[in-house]
């Protein structure tokens, strides 16, 4: 501190420095608050990111989840089916009154025919 200060005797320059400080002081309250409000806008910006992404996976969990019931549901669909035919298949064999060696001699002419 120097004699002028301590006395109450401030100089030109003094003021001009106190000046200064004081504008650099505002100038960085400023920037500061501009800095908190960047800051905030940018971890909204990151939650909103966030939980879009945490209904995205959720979505494709659910979306997964679904299809492997779909396929559950298809597979248990197609062994139905299956069941029917061969039974419809035994019923008309049985209304035809084909034998065994008569299905047989069928099936082998079937395919043979498919292969030619």
């Amino acid at each position: 501190m120097s004699i002028r200060t301590l006395f109450g005797c401030r100089t030109t320059t003094d003021d001009a420095r106190v000046r200064g400080l004081q504008i650099d002081l505002r100038e960085a309250r400023e920037q500061a608050l501009t800095l908190a409000t960047r800051l905030r806008a940018t971890i909204r910006r990151a939650d909103t990111a966030e939980e879009a992404l945490d209904q995205m996976r959720a979505a494709q969990r659910q979306g997964h989840a679904d299809m492997v019931a779909e396929i559950a549901r298809l597979r248990e669909e197609n062994r139905l089916l299956r069941r029917d035919r061969e039974s419809a298949l035994r019923q008309l064999d049985d209304a035809l009154g084909y034998d065994a060696k008569t299905l047989a001699t069928i099936n082998a002419g079937g395919n043979s025919k498919a292969a030619a």
